[in-house]
């Protein structure tokens, strides 16, 4: 009671002091921190009459107001607190034994005292601040102004798909209270009917009570943050509370729709759906046979109208083989089918027919598989695909069959009338042989193997036909067919020397160079292409050091180079340069080593390894002016890369990478000869060999020579810390 009267008390004072009466005291959301009889702190809802300096607050009941004297009868009442504290203290002996506190009692207080959450102020942050000591709570109620109930459906279109779906789906406006929702909305949360329908659960002893309304409290706290990823992890690992759960989660739903984050959002709806359907016998309002048929229509609403080809690939990677996967499937069959991505669609419904043989639409599914086989061997023109799918090597030719795909489903959409098929083969595939496999398809072109020694294998067998072979990764110097039946589409090792030889001894002038290579790998190649390289133009190569594998430490062999290629200009050994065909981990070692070393104020010179985050992270400032080519830049300001990085990234949820780009460019090198009018393997391969001026993704292509594209590299630059294309 003394507490009580001095919390009062100290409030009106305070009050008094600011010129106003009955200020509210709240802890940002809403929430009146109060002690009383029992001396425990304790949570209460209030309700909300207005706001303070944007936060919502809660009003104090209701007390006399105070007169100018305020102060003086602040010190009156604590005087009166005092004494009345002091008979407790001596008349507490003498009291029966169930007045009396216990230790734990005692020191729960003492907790409680710790948590400092007396603030005339609050936010959302400070609120979690304080949650994350120890603590109790009782009562909560939930905002019902909180932006993540409201429906989160309005205004969407659904697709044709969609339209047979009910008018509510996703929509739960008008769904009646489920078990612990309380209030207009059934978005609501009411502890206590948790305890009334899972006793056992939710709350049979007060610890277990406070503990629930810490983990609400911590969840409000999250959602008014905006962390809904935080609010789900609440409930991750809490055992029972089946409810309480399916509340919270069904307000995350909307949230994520809002954000357009539709994965989470199935996600959530999926772990309603198995609280419902693994929910205890006692739990009787989980038991509402409406909840589960309103759960599945909404995932069948997103999975049908809401996923593109990438959410609908991670919903078969991580669901398989059970319930929605039954469905992007389908819908991945239907998005290929409309592609003309003919080989994808009949991989995709054999796998539905092996993961679900009882399904009802199994027999459909057959029947299309069967449809689309007759497709591809009727197709007039396609392209054969020859790629690593499996093994180590599969992420590339993933890579690089994505590009593929890109480009011919964009060439079926603006020719519908014209359909390109294509045919997909993994390059280790022993099953089927590849003649067989050739004799099959009859495709145009190939394109692919991305390994030197993967075409050196597969020319021979195409030898006597007139197939051209497109390669958009062999980068070897020596290519069996090159030039003849196989045109390469990659940034050889070649290319690169050519190119950051002809920038630097070319157009920066520079003369003197010094080479810094790895002994092992392609290092010593590295060496003596640039060398050749920077001859051509005029320059020299004046001093060449090479470091063992698994060096960290350059201090020899850049010694020799500062020995040897830091003379005065009148040696005529001075270096304008120094050339670093490493890697991004072995280059961001041994820049800031040159520096330290007192080899500065050269260019620095590297490869397309470079291009890496993480050379920039070990390098540093030393990093700064490096400058390499590529054969691709996600950054790039040129048309032709940004429209492709823009189709890429909305098809498959992720950025292209150099193989992606140099497929893509392949691939639509002989969809424009077959647009054109070549009409046999023979004219398609003299139509792509004759092509010049081709603004591509992967670079401008000047002209086909000798079996390499000719075409100017993306040159960068390192510049205040970020990698910049120059021009």
């Amino acid at each position: 009671m003394c507490l009580t009267l001095f919390n009062y008390a100290d409030a009106y004072n305070r009050d008094c002091g600011n010129g106003r009466n009955g200020r509210n005291h709240t802890n940002g959301s809403g929430m009146v921190w109060k002690v009383d009889t029992s001396f425990r702190l304790r949570l209460r809802s209030a309700q909300l009459n207005g706001s303070h300096q944007g936060h919502p607050t809660a009003s104090l009941p209701d007390m006399p107001r105070f007169s100018k004297t305020c102060p003086l009868r602040f010190y009156s009442f604590l005087i009166l607190c005092v004494g009345l504290w002091v008979v407790w203290i001596v008349s507490a002996p003498f009291l029966p034994v169930a007045w009396s506190r216990t230790d734990a009692e005692v020191d729960a207080e003492q907790d409680e005292d710790d948590f400092g959450l007396d603030k005339d102020e609050g936010d959302p942050a400070d609120l979690q601040d304080a949650l994350d000591e120890e603590g109790d709570g009782d009562d909560i109620e939930q905002d019902e102004d909180d932006a993540t109930d409201a429906p989160f459906m309005e205004d969407e279109e659904t697709s044709e798909e969609g339209a047979d779906e009910p008018d509510d789906a996703l929509d739960r406006s008008e769904e009646p209270p489920v078990g612990g929702f309380s209030g207009d909305s059934p978005l609501h949360f009411d502890p206590d009917d948790v305890a009334t329908a899972a006793p056992s659960r939710a709350g049979s002893n007060e610890t277990a009570r406070d503990a629930m309304a810490v983990r609400l409290l911590k969840t409000e706290a999250a959602i008014a943050r905006g962390d809904l990823d935080e609010a789900q992890a609440l409930w991750r690992d809490v055992p029972g509370e089946e409810v309480a759960k399916f509340d919270i989660y069904n307000r995350l739903v909307p949230g994520y729709m809002k954000r357009g984050e539709f994965l989470k959002a199935l996600e959530v709806l999926l772990l309603q759906q198995a609280l419902v359907d693994h929910a205890p016998d006692d739990v009787e309002v989980l038991s509402d046979p409406n909840l589960k048929r309103t759960l599945e229509n909404d995932i069948r609403l997103i999975v049908k109208t809401k996923l593109e080809e990438a959410g609908l690939q991670a919903v078969v990677k991580q669901y398989a083989p059970r319930f929605p996967t039954d469905l992007a499937l389908l819908r991945l069959a239907t998005l290929y089918d409309a592609q003309g991505d003919y080989e994808r669609t009949g991989e995709v419904l054999r796998r539905f027919m092996a993961d679900f043989p009882n399904h009802p639409d199994t027999a459909d599914a057959r029947t299309r598989a069967n449809a689309v086989q007759d497709k591809i061997k009727v197709l007039r023109h396609r392209i054969g695909v020859v790629l690593p799918l499996r093994g180590a090597m599969a992420p590339f030719g993933q890579a690089v069959l994505d590009g593929i795909r890109l480009a011919i489903g964009q060439y079926n959409e603006a020719h519908p009338k014209s359909v390109i098929g294509w045919g997909v083969r993994d390059v280790d595939e022993a099953e089927t042989p590849f003649s067989t496999w050739l004799t099959t398809y009859r495709p145009m072109a190939l394109v692919g193997p991305l390994l030197s020694r993967d075409v050196n294998r597969i020319v021979p067998l195409i030898s006597k036909t007139d197939l051209l072979l497109i390669t958009p990764g062999a980068t070897a110097s020596e290519v069996v067919g090159l030039g003849t039946s196989v045109v390469r589409n990659a940034f050889s090792t070649r290319a690169q020397c050519r190119a950051i030889a002809g920038r630097a001894a070319g157009e920066m002038r520079l003369k003197r160079f010094a080479v810094l290579y790895p002994a092992h790998r392609s290092g010593p190649d590295w060496m003596k292409c640039f060398s050749e390289e920077v001859a051509r133009q005029g320059g020299q190569v004046v001093v060449a050091e090479s470091y063992p594998p698994g060096a960290t430490d350059f201090a020899t062999p850049i010694g020799r180079i500062a020995e040897k290629g830091l003379r005065t200009a009148e040696d005529g050994l001075a270096i304008d340069a120094i050339f670093l065909p490493a890697d991004a981990a072995e280059a961001g070692l041994i820049v800031p080593q040159l520096a330290f070393h007192g080899i500065v104020g050269v260019a620095l010179l590297g490869i397309n390894s470079w291009n890496d985050p993480e050379f920039l992270k070990r390098a540093g400032r030393h990093a700064e002016g490096a400058l390499f080519a590529d054969g691709f830049f996600l950054e790039s300001k040129q048309p032709s890369v940004r429209a492709f990085v823009a189709a890429y990234q909305k098809r498959f949820g992720r950025p292209p990478d150099l193989l992606a780009a140099q497929g893509y460019d392949a691939t639509w090198w002989i969809l424009k000869a077959i647009a054109s009018g070549a009409d046999t393997p023979k004219k398609v391969a003299l139509a792509v060999t004759a092509m010049k001026r081709y603004e591509g993704a992967s670079g401008d292509v000047s002209e086909i020579q000798n079996g390499e594209a000719i075409k100017r590299p993306f040159f960068i630059q390192v510049k205040k810390g970020r990698f910049v294309q120059v021009e």
